[in-house]
């Protein structure tokens, strides 16, 4: 009689595709877990103290003469502004206008490695310094903290070498 022909050891594809679909099945995205956002730090009460040094301008006042709150989730791209760093206080990015004027309100910088490297920059390079800031904004009783991803110090103007 007719022998059949030896079966190979290797798979073939359909029988690898028929085992893919039955092992892995691609989640949807109405399936996907949505991640809580990140709580920013903290904010510490106001000192009580009649003695105590006058506080700097707040946050609130500024985000007020810069414009609205900023929705919690939302992400700035290559925003250039200037570190402010307020004795022990927070660090601030108060960001430079645009071409008309418009400048969003100062932004509370919360805590991450790339806001310790930021820190350093500002502290070798002074007020003078600007940086270009990647990050996502939180929201935390009405004021908006900028979580940063990444950032890049811009060149003094005095660094500027003409080519020719």
């Amino acid at each position: 009689g007719t022998e059949a022909a030896p079966r190979s050891a290797d798979p073939t594809i359909e029988e690898i595709k028929a085992e893919l679909d039955r092992s892995v099945r691609a989640p949807t995205a109405r399936s996907l877990p949505i991640p809580p956002p990140i709580a920013p730090p903290s904010v510490p009460p106001a000192a009580s103290h009649t003695d105590a040094p006058a506080p700097g301008p707040s946050l609130g006042a500024a985000a007020e003469r810069g414009g609205e709150t900023l929705r919690e989730g939302t992400f700035l791209v290559s925003r250039r502004g200037r570190v402010i760093r307020r004795g022990g206080g927070p660090t601030v990015l108060a960001f430079d206008g645009d071409s008309l004027g418009r400048a969003d309100a100062p932004m509370e910088l919360l805590p991450c490695a790339n806001l310790t490297a930021i820190e350093r920059v500002a502290e070798q390079r002074g007020e003078g310094a600007t940086v270009t800031v990647t990050g996502q904004v939180f929201t935390y009783h009405g004021r908006n903290f900028l979580l940063p991803t990444m950032f890049e110090v811009n060149r003094a103007n005095t660094e500027i070498i003409p080519v020719q």
